[in-house]
């Protein structure tokens, strides 16, 4: 069985970058962003969208609702 123990240290560093700054990947300029763009309900972390003109384009972007927590993206 392959060792995730390097996986499970790039995730939490990512987490803890983005708890700590909100710099990662950009997601605050992202979460900005789509905070204009119209319609409810929306991601609690991202901002986007899931209905509306432009749930199309966040699907194909992969914001779309998880199926495990409605309420955050598959992101």
């Amino acid at each position: 069985m392959p060792d995730s123990s390097g996986q499970d240290e790039d995730v939490t560093a990512l987490w803890h970058r983005l708890l700590t700054s909100g710099e990662v990947h950009n997601e605050r300029r992202f979460r900005n962003l789509f905070s204009k763009l119209p319609h409810d309900p929306r991601c609690k972390l991202c901002n986007a969208p899931y209905e509306g003109v432009a749930a199309p384009l966040m699907r194909i972007m992969g914001r779309k609702p998880s199926n495990l927590t409605p309420n955050l993206c598959d992101w």
